[in-house]
């Protein structure tokens, strides 16, 4: 996630070429805007970009060519696999638009900026391996199979689910309908014609939905990304201490 700045993307082609890239939408909003004008551009960019199927995506990109052709253009400039929901890979199981961890990088690191470079890193050192104990040992005071940023979204989708209306087809397969929408959702296949479940790997509300009507546990339904054990894991290798130039 980057906010495009001159050479990243090059940088990332040779260094990393197999890591997806995406670009911070906040960042090509704040750019978009100096040009294009108006809560009615701001409404359709921020649909675009938060659409997860082609439809919306599209009837979002229609709608500002409506208005301004030379909008439309200035965005299909940007290849959508950076910057909408619906073209964005399966692999990283986020459906994030926004840069936020950097922005909360760099205003930890603020008290580092000024220090000479050795001390600085010696700074960053003590923080990452203060920060990686702390996450650890947190985790391991966590109870059941899921990070607790996962029954939070649970608690948050039970009330709109039983909204939901579902009808089963065969085996795992469903009919669910939403509001003033409806998708097909496959419990085996961990899949919904939204796209959301695939893209984030936690059940969406039409999942969700199913699932309740199944009377089945949501937690089995979740992608391992979120496991207390694989959050365990990215943590299990501590920053090791140094001693000091006397020891």
């Amino acid at each position: 996630m980057s906010d495009r700045q001159k050479g990243l993307i090059e940088a990332f082609a040779d260094v990393a070429p197999k890591a997806e890239l995406r670009f911070c939408v906040r960042h090509i909003w704040s750019n978009f805007k100096l040009k294009f004008h108006g809560a009615t551009f701001k409404e359709l960019f921020w649909a675009a970009a938060r659409a997860s199927t082609l439809f919306e995506f599209e009837v979002a990109m229609e709608s500002i060519n409506f208005l301004d052709e030379e909008a439309y253009q200035w965005l299909s400039n940007i290849d959508p696999q950076h910057w909408s929901r619906h073209a964005f890979s399966t692999n990283c199981k986020s459906n994030m638009l926004l840069n936020n961890m950097c922005e909360t990088f760099n205003a930890v690191i603020n008290d580092a900026r000024d220090k000479p470079i050795l001390t600085q890193m010696e700074w960053l050192r003590r923080y990452m391996m203060k920060r990686s104990n702390d996450k650890w040992e947190a985790a391991k005071s966590w109870e059941g199979l899921l990070t607790p940023f996962v029954n939070k979204v649970f608690d948050g989708l039970e009330k709109y689910a039983r909204t939901c209306e579902v009808t089963a087809s065969r085996d795992e397969i469903y009919e669910v309908k939403y509001k003033d929408d409806q998708c097909i959702v496959d419990l085996q296949e961990r899949k919904c014609t939204c796209y959301r479940w695939e893209l984030t790997g936690i059940p969406c509300v039409h999942a969700f939905a199913c699932i309740m009507d199944k009377r089945d546990d949501p937690e089995l339904y979740v992608h391992p990304h979120y496991y207390r054990v694989t959050y365990l894991a990215a943590y299990e290798n501590p920053i090791q201490p140094m001693p000091g130039p006397k020891n």
